[in-house]
């Protein structure tokens, strides 16, 4: 009679926002930019055996994509549109030896999950990986500090300023409304279970220091009612993040190209 054990060998995962597959993009450069993507993967998938991978960018109905390129892989997709978001896992069939993959959508482009049961008699638990790609919109950027420096040339050069900054600041207020949804989905769509994994792109950053200037980017200054569903929700999961001190996203200030603006978006988190 042989013993149970919690103690699941899970598989190893990479999170990767890919800004698109490019699919559908034209001509040489097109060309060369998706030839790019599946080669970034196909270095993933020589390292781990789930590749999540988010802003797929794929046509809603397209359930082919990366077919031909990974044969070794099961695929499962959560598309959205050719314009924005889309999530998608990369499961090596070799997970498949050892459980059963099942797929779920919480959220279409955005947010989905796959549960991995044991096949064997030896385990009382399963696992879930959580593929999450928060919502983007827009930062609320300090735009003073990059046009004190430019002379205005027209009579409507404050009024347009004053209108971009209201434009900017309601795509700011609806990025973090939306990411405020988002996380209380992955509270009320997933009951709490041990050997849960939750990775990918918030789009937000916990701590000042994991974006150098924190508020140009609009990824730290969290208002508070997104700041209490994050609480909730981590708390809910008992979650821990796994230690990961890399910046994944760059920008270029627009008119100060001094300016060098970066965040630690890209996290996984596990349930303890």
């Amino acid at each position: 009679m042989g013993t149970t054990s919690t103690r699941l060998p899970l598989p190893s995962a990479a999170t990767h926002n890919l800004r698109s597959l490019h699919i559908a993009a034209r001509g040489a450069q097109g060309a060369l930019k998706h030839n790019n993507t599946i080669r970034n993967i196909r270095r993933m998938t020589k390292r781990f055996s789930i590749i999540m991978l988010q802003e797929t960018r794929l046509a809603e109905d397209d359930d082919h994509a990366l077919q031909q390129d990974f044969p070794g892989h099961v695929i499962f997709y959560n598309n959205n549109t050719t314009a924005a978001a889309g999530t998608l896992f990369l499961v090596h069939r070799s997970v498949l030896n050892d459980f059963h993959v099942q797929h779920e959508v919480i959220q279409k482009g955005y947010l989905s999950y796959i549960t991995l049961s044991p096949k064997g008699d030896g385990y009382t638990s399963s696992a879930r990986y959580v593929n999450v790609y928060l919502y983007q919109g827009g930062s609320i950027a300090d735009t003073t500090s990059e046009t004190h420096s430019t002379i205005d040339s027209g009579r409507n050069s404050s009024s347009n300023r004053r209108s971009s900054r209201s434009g900017e600041r309601r795509r700011y207020t609806t990025a973090w409304r939306q990411r405020t949804k988002q996380v209380k989905l992955l509270k009320s769509n997933l009951p709490f279970a041990p050997y849960t994994v939750f990775g990918g792109d918030w789009n937000f950053v916990e701590k000042a220091e994991d974006s150098p200037h924190p508020f140009i980017t609009g990824h730290y200054k969290m208002p508070s009612h997104f700041n209490k569903a994050w609480t909730s929700f981590t708390e809910h999961h008992h979650l821990h993040e796994v230690a990961q001190p890399y910046h994944t996203w760059y920008q270029v200030g627009a008119t100060n190209k001094d300016l060098l603006r970066s965040s630690r978006l890209d996290r996984f988190y596990v349930s303890l």
